[in-house]
């Protein structure tokens, strides 16, 4: 599985054992990271790159979240940078797996995120393995499957329409209305408690 790592530049310093510590865990568990904006780039260069280089940095970032199956977030030094990321990992339909470091309080915005497809847990140093372990395990159900199917032209137009109007990918309109279809379908619901 290919796996992004975000974490905040700004507490790399502090926080530096632990990024290292959940990469190398994600490596061992046979994973491709992406993950050297955060482990070979420093605050201080990013802060003084040029307009140009933060452009291309951020259609880099964009890339590489797109390109992912998942996110694993480290927040226990939280930035606007790396909530961004989340919501980015979020809108494209990513799983994300956000960890903090145990006795470090959760950021208050991610209790309130409604997501199933965003998980946080706590961990230390020496829990890192098995806490990555279970939560990719426990992320799977969530990945994301590609579907294609045709579509007439006026649905399209529909689509294309709804997409600049509400400021949302095409996909996850229709996401979110298989999501809400499900919810109120009794009949999916009874067989799933069969199962």
């Amino acid at each position: 599985m290919k796996i992004y790592f975000a974490a905040s530049l700004s507490g790399k310093n502090k926080h530096k054992e632990s990024y290292e510590s959940i990469v190398n865990s994600l490596k061992d568990l046979g994973h491709k990271l992406i993950s050297d904006h955060v482990l070979k780039t420093d605050y201080e260069s990013v802060k003084n790159a040029s307009d140009r280089e933060l452009v291309k940095y951020y259609k880099k970032t964009l890339h590489n979240i797109s390109d992912s199956d998942l996110i694993v977030a480290e927040v226990s030094h939280p930035t606007i940078g790396i909530g961004h990321e989340i919501s980015l990992a979020m809108e494209k339909g990513k799983p994300a797996i956000v960890l903090y470091e145990e006795g470090v309080p959760i950021p208050q915005i991610l209790k309130a995120v409604p997501s199933g497809n965003v998980k946080t847990y706590k961990y230390t140093l020496e829990n890192i393995n098995q806490i990555l372990s279970s939560a990719v395990k426990d992320m799977k159900g969530t990945l994301p499957i590609r579907f294609n199917f045709f579509i007439q032209s006026e649905i399209n137009d529909y689509l294309d329409w709804i997409s600049k109007a509400k400021r949302i990918p095409r996909a996850v309109y229709l996401r979110n209305l298989l999501e809400k279809e499900m919810a109120k379908n009794k009949e999916y619901h009874v067989q799933d408690n069969n199962i």
